[in-house]
């Protein structure tokens, strides 16, 4: 599978960074005898950006999402973050992964003397002086 990182990055930052999720109620209502009725919870949630001001006026943020679950609502409005922060990940793992192919194609010596003949012996003797490291 190909993904355009580049795509997926301006997909990222264009989507809104200030959203935020509620769980949906039912409207509140007076019965017959003047008693409170409706207001719980209908067990669906809502994605919205934030409230915003335009002359003076305050307006309720946009609802993006009307009705879905929890998980799909905390999902929505971690998603641009996230998305972001993976694809920085993989761009910093790509660079490091680009070096050691450099380093591996060079064959260059590892311990200052001792020249490597194959690329398995490289592979071998980082594993093994990182498994040092680790205490394995």
């Amino acid at each position: 599978m190909t993904i355009d990182k580049q795509k997926l990055k301006a997909l990222a930052e264009a989507f809104p960074s200030d959203l935020d999720w509620d769980s949906n109620t039912q409207p509140f209502f007076n019965g017959p005898s003047g008693e409170s009725l409706g207001g719980g919870s209908t067990g669906f949630y809502s994605v919205y950006g934030q409230p915003f001001t335009i002359d003076g006026e305050e307006y309720d943020g946009t609802e993006y999402v009307s009705i879905c679950t929890r998980e799909f609502a905390e999902f929505v409005c971690s998603a641009r973050s996230a998305v972001l922060a993976l694809l920085a990940e993989n761009d910093a793992l790509r660079k490091d992964a680009e070096r050691y192919s450099w380093l591996r194609q060079k064959s260059l010596p590892l311990d200052g003397h001792d020249f490597l003949s194959t690329q398995e012996i490289l592979d071998r003797r980082i594993d093994a002086a990182m498994a040092k490291e680790c205490g394995q």
